[in-house]
């Protein structure tokens, strides 16, 4: 190559990743005050009262707290203990792709020149693979592991609630790097239009409207959904 291929580091979502944990935050929050509210019915009425005379209502306000409780403290271990471990940098270099997690440590090597042509020797060795939900998307590889037989490498740039802003980049440039030092081996024709990598679409510029609109709405459902189960709880212990 007469031109050096370039590096791509990855770029934190700082926006998105402290956005969604404001929203467990203000979860916590409302659940705490639902846990609050049946406390203090249960303690207004007066525990005697309600073992004598709502036995059943007794038990299962008990039994909801406790999940609440415990379902609160779980979100905010979550935000609070493990946080760092959820951070990720990747690095997309002419080597291959690099993740380091927040101790600067590599946790995820796959390189180009181990690369390996799919056992099945199917229609492609490389391609991607959406959810079932279509939230997610991984780039699919293969390797040689321990025992020299050849196995499918998956490339997850996902880690909990730290968001990569530019996660398509840097799939994309990993894709590019393959074409450019492995051409051996080939790619499923339908990531090749996906990630704007085939002949035709390599200089057109990826448009990511959509993908943005479909984040928010599912931000915005999520949150809707959340703010409705609280009242409709709160409405059954009126």
């Amino acid at each position: 190559m007469t031109e050096k291929f370039q590096i791509l580091e990855s770029k934190p979502n700082k926006a998105l990743t402290y956005f969604l944990m404001g929203l467990i935050w203000l979860v916590v929050l409302m659940v705490a005050y639902l846990v609050f509210y049946i406390l203090y019915d249960l303690f207004d009425y007066g525990i005697k009262n309600y073992f004598l005379h709502k036995t059943s209502d007794l038990f299962f306000n008990v039994l909801v707290s406790i999940a609440l409780s415990a379902c609160c403290f779980f979100l905010i271990y979550t935000l609070i203990f493990p946080r760092n471990s959820f951070f990720h940098r990747v690095i997309v270099n002419e080597k291959g792709i690099i993740i380091y997690n927040y101790k600067k440590e590599i946790v995820k090597e796959v390189l180009y020149s181990d690369l390996q042509p799919s056992r099945q020797n199917s229609f492609s060795d490389v391609h991607h693979r959406d959810n079932a939900k279509l939230t997610k998307t991984t780039i699919i590889t293969h390797k040689k592991n321990k025992n020299e037989t050849i196995e499918e490498e998956i490339i997850d740039l996902y880690f909990g609630y730290f968001f990569i802003k530019n996660r398509y980049d840097l799939h994309r440039h990993f894709l590019l790097g393959i074409q450019t030092f492995r051409p051996d081996l080939k790619i499923y024709p339908l990531t090749l239009e996906r990630y704007y990598l085939t002949p035709e679409t390599k200089n057109v510029k990826p448009n990511i409207v959509g993908t943005v609109l479909i984040i928010s709405g599912f931000v915005i459902v999520t949150f809707g959904a959340i703010c409705v189960l609280i009242l409709f709880l709160q409405w059954c212990y009126k």
